[in-house]
């Protein structure tokens, strides 16, 4: 096949990395290969551009790159987008669009798009069952034609390795951290949303409990300044800022180093590439499940088994202590976390998925038709029941929040939804 990555540009982001990431494994599989970026450029051009892959960029010349892509002559068009009405998007798929193509749209955030541009979309790619579920919520009986299957963001397990012993005894002491100390920590982009200041406060609670513990956050944005500043100095002291790493090899040792990732994200996560990575290097998660906001993160972690999943933001320190004494737990945890998530995410797994799903949407004549076909081929999930998401909610450290819940039953709803999806687009164009 000839496929057509279209993503929204090439930096750092997750988005940007699995849109890579799918590119080069769609070429590894042997399908010829080209790249639409219709944002800024980034470090991740240069990497598509020295392994060989055309990339046609839709900035200051759409019409050029259009007129590229348009040679290229895809028969699938992978679209990396947020799930939500978009109209430059939209433009990008009508223009592009053509009987003999089929497109698939990795659906970013599980948004439901309920524009003319949603429907010009003939699969959509879900990172994990709680996006398919939620997506289907929201859509309601009206769109029930729209065809969703779960495909997650790929991660490539062999970027993503433990350091040896040597290279994080030599991490820790150049940040004045002892060998043997309790380590935990956070990685991700410097933006609000995927952090929140609970977490300086359950690190408090265990820095009283136990005097070399240390916690090292890499991409902490500017406005949990005052979280910090509000802790008192003994526990102020052990925390240790790092800035944004653009490589991977940074990234593997500072993962590597950590005895717990400490992962809480305001805005939950849609998947969360960087609890993916932590635990291909051996790193044992604690998360929190967010059943009101995004919540892959409970189903990409798994509860006792990439980590530990506290069942509200209040159980967050429960969980972390548990962490930091059960040794065995934590050990145990250790030893099959790197399978756990490599057989699950790693790149060839993922897109052998995603080329499946190609195959079956070039085959099929119609929704209907295409809808069947996936739902009868053993190795694609295309609908999520209610028990799966009552189980992922309740199997975790202590208990979901009652108002939480609540909050979850409602937003899960098509009529609020749509109003929030409304009032979106009213903000941004204005």
């Amino acid at each position: 096949m000839r496929i057509l990555t279209i993503c929204p540009g090439l930096g750092i982001g997750g988005t940007e990395r699995s849109a890579v990431n799918f590119t080069l494994g769609y070429r590894e599989a042997g399908h010829e290969v080209a790249f639409l970026n219709h944002g800024a450029h980034g470090l991740r051009r240069a990497v598509l551009e020295d392994a060989g892959v055309p990339v046609f960029t839709a900035g200051a010349n759409p019409e050029g790159a259009l007129a590229e892509a348009g040679r290229f002559d895809p028969e699938i068009i992978h679209i990396h987008r947020r799930g939500w009405r978009d109209d430059r998007e939209t433009r990008l798929m009508k223009h592009l669009r053509a009987s003999h193509r089929r497109i698939l749209e990795q659906n970013v955030f599980g948004g439901a798009d309920y524009s003319a541009g949603g429907r010009l979309i003939d699969v959509h790619l879900h990172l994990s069952a709680w996006c398919l579920w939620r997506w289907r919520r929201w859509l309601g009986a009206g769109e029930s034609r729209a065809v969703g299957v779960i495909v997650p963001d790929p991660v490539r397990a062999a970027d993503f390795r433990r350091a040896t012993d040597a290279e994080i005894v030599a991490f820790r002491e150049k940040l004045g951290i002892k060998p043997a100390a309790f380590v935990c920590g956070r990685v991700g982009q410097p933006l609000c949303g995927k952090w929140h200041p609970q977490m300086f406060s359950s690190f408090a609670e265990l820095a009283a409990a136990d005097r070399e513990a240390h916690l090292v956050v890499m991409g902490m944005p500017a406005g949990l300044a005052g979280a910090v500043q509000s802790l008192p100095g003994g526990v102020r002291r052990r925390i240790v800022q790092l800035p944004v790493s653009e490589f991977d090899a940074e990234l593997r040792t500072v993962y590597s180093a950590l005895d717990c990732f400490l992962h809480i994200a305001n805005q939950g996560e849609s998947f969360g590439l960087v609890l993916v990575e932590a635990m291909l290097c051996g790193t044992p998660v604690v998360t929190v499940s967010q059943p009101h906001r995004d919540n892959s993160q409970a189903e990409v972690v798994g509860h006792r088994r990439g980590g530990l999943v506290a069942g509200s933001m209040g159980h967050v320190t429960q969980a972390l202590l548990r962490m930091h004494d059960d040794v065995t737990l934590r050990e145990s945890i250790r030893a099959g976390v790197r399978e756990a998530a490599s057989s699950r995410f790693d790149v060839s797994v993922v897109v052998r998925k995603a080329i499946r799903v190609a195959e079956i949407a070039l085959a099929a004549s119609g929704p209907g038709g295409l809808q069947a076909r996936l739902r009868d081929d053993g190795e694609l999930e295309s609908a999520v029941d209610e028990a799966r998401i009552d189980a992922l909610i309740h199997d975790v450290e202590g208990s979901p929040s009652r108002w939480d819940l609540a909050r979850m039953r409602l937003l899960h709803t098509p009529a609020v939804n749509r109003a929030k999806c409304s009032l979106r687009r009213v903000i941004r164009e204005n």
